[in-house]
């Protein structure tokens, strides 16, 4: 009896033990998206989304807004239908939600972030979605400027040398350059279309890249709140996360993991997978053991306390 609660205590400290490692993975393996507008667009200001979207969702929002076109997914519900001049969309390559604690939430001004935070805290509305799944597609930016680019105006602003492949459709504009560019077409303000502008920045070294990104986010962000009078709508987000620098934090069993091919989403397993191998397995074998050890129990056949004088055994 004693090993077999033995048994049973073990299990549940590894399943315990394991769950924290999951939530720890699964953290790593997302990005953020940080969304405001000079418009109504959202349901509110600083709305939080604490669900776990996919990229799918966030480019689907944003067809909403650029092409008007309703596309329901997770983000619907937080969304309006408004017409902005123009939607920036600011991308770190590589970027992951645990980067965003670790470079900017511990600081009060908000780090490397600062801007992105005054963005999202000062606009007329704004939401915050920190969990994206970076798993569906490698793809998520590419994808959006060749589909938007096909009936939309879009300017790509990257460094040169930048591994962003933008789409021959699209203008580039050296990022260097980008705040010049925006101020000598104001027809992307005013032509009662809605122009997409992207951001790109290349992150190599977190620590320095990240705030030199941001810095051109508050640059970017004065003009185009000027120009526009408001009606704009901007996205701070990321490609995809990178699995190099998670390899070097996380232990053993996740870098078997992380190791492998982020450019492939077939090249793991999905987090369904992952859930049920360390949540609900366990705790099915947990069950079994505890069904064993009470279907174990010896009880005794009557009470084997002292007889009164005069009674009789039964």
């Amino acid at each position: 009896m004693h090993s077999k609660l033995f048994v049973f205590g073990t299990l549940l400290l590894v399943l315990c033990a394991s769950s924290w490692q999951s939530t720890v993975n699964l953290d790593s393996f997302n990005i953020p998206a940080f969304f405001w507008s000079g418009q109504n667009c959202f349901s509110g200001k600083n709305v939080e989304v604490l669900e776990t979207v996919t990229p799918l969702d966030i480019q689907n929002t944003l067809s909403t807004i650029i092409q008007q076109q309703q596309r329901q997914n997770a983000l619907s519900a937080y969304t309006k239908n408004v017409e902005p001049e123009i939607v920036v969309v600011f991308v770190a390559s590589k970027m992951r939600t645990d980067q965003v604690s670790q470079f900017g939430a511990i600081h009060q001004n908000g780090g490397a972030f600062s801007q992105v935070k005054q963005a999202v805290e000062n606009s007329v509305s704004s939401l915050v979605v920190p969990y994206v799944a970076a798993t569906e597609s490698s793809t998520f930016i590419g994808d959006l400027v060749h589909g938007f680019s096909k009936t939309t105006k879009v300017v790509v602003a990257k460094s040169r040398g930048s591994e962003f492949i933008s789409s021959p459709r699209a203008e580039d504009v050296d990022i260097t350059e980008l705040v010049n560019y925006l101020e000598s077409h104001p027809e992307l303000f005013n032509n009662g279309e809605t122009d997409v502008v992207v951001v790109y920045f290349d992150i190599v070294d977190p620590a320095t890249d990240l705030p030199s990104a941001d810095n051109v986010v508050g640059q970017v962000r004065a003009v185009v709140e000027k120009e526009s009078n408001g009606k704009f709508v901007a996205v701070f987000t990321a490609d995809r996360p990178d699995g190099t620098n998670v390899q070097k934090v996380f232990g053993s069993t996740h870098n078997r993991i992380a190791a492998r091919d982020f450019t492939d989403p077939d090249s793991w397993w999905p987090y369904l997978i992952w859930d049920v191998i360390i949540g609900v397995i366990p705790l099915i074998i947990i069950l079994f053991i505890g069904i064993w050890c009470l279907c174990d129990l010896q009880t005794p056949a009557r009470f084997e306390g002292g007889q009164r004088p005069g009674q009789k055994n039964i």
